[in-house]
């Protein structure tokens, strides 16, 4: 922190409380997701949200580093613990705990002997297939829950879940495309044009949640995370 606070200029704040304000925004439906990925309530993605932020603010050196729940992480997360425990179970909560708990030990390890340099020795095409891979895997073990249920022969489609998934996906995809372009031709400003694109996740997730309250989408079969504790949970590695 004393490394960006001491040359830090006033004149930077007002785009950084908004840059904040954006990530904040972006963060509580992607964490979610990740958190479902990893076979854990979507809660545990906001909270992982939150605090890891926070600690980097204050003793990391980058200022453009990207801190928080990350797609390959979750999907290791549950690959890993998938032997261990049925996810949602208070016994898979407690082991993601530890395993988040030694990764973050190894990594502490890593970075003061200085290995880093090891992730050089990866080829380009090993990482980029190493990535491709891992999103099949996380869109194909997703599709369970954007259509309503298994994937199986014979399987009945839920229409009211199908509908609203594709169609959220269909929104989210067009708005990646073609929301900042639209807005700039209705004369907004470009800053605010790309604010609006890179909103769009949220504006998504509120509509999708007024369709559901409204047209009574729950009593149709259309699963939700249900009610969301509130504050932090203990602290619990056994």
């Amino acid at each position: 922190m004393l490394e960006w606070l001491r040359p830090y200029r006033r004149a930077a704040l007002p785009g950084d409380i908004s840059a904040g304000i954006v990530v904040a925004m972006m963060m509580i439906p992607q964490g979610m997701a990740y958190a479902l990925v990893a076979g854990l309530p979507p809660a545990v993605g906001i909270y992982a949200s939150i605090i890891p932020p926070l600690l980097y603010a204050l003793f990391g050196t980058s200022t453009t580093q990207s801190v928080g729940p990350m797609a390959i992480i979750s999907l290791m997360t549950a690959s890993t613990l998938a032997p261990l425990a049925t996810p949602g179970t208070a016994l898979y909560g407690v082991l993601a705990a530890q395993l988040a708990l030694l990764s973050g030990l190894v990594l502490l390890l890593c970075g003061l002997l200085r290995i880093g340099f090891l992730a050089n020795f990866f080829s380009r095409p090993v990482m980029s297939g190493f990535t491709i891979g891992s999103a099949i895997v996380i869109a194909w073990g997703q599709l369970r829950t954007l259509v309503g249920g298994p994937i199986e022969i014979g399987m009945t489609p839920h229409w009211p879940s199908i509908l609203l998934g594709v169609g959220s996906l269909a929104l989210l995809l067009a708005a990646r495309s073609h929301l900042a372009p639209l807005l700039r031709r209705l004369r907004v400003p470009a800053a605010a044009a790309d604010v609006g694109a890179k909103l769009a996740p949220i504006a998504v997730v509120l509509g999708a949640m007024a369709l559901v309250q409204q047209l009574g989408l729950v009593q149709m079969g259309v699963a939700t995370t249900g009610a969301v504790p509130t504050g932090l949970p203990g602290l619990n590695l056994a």
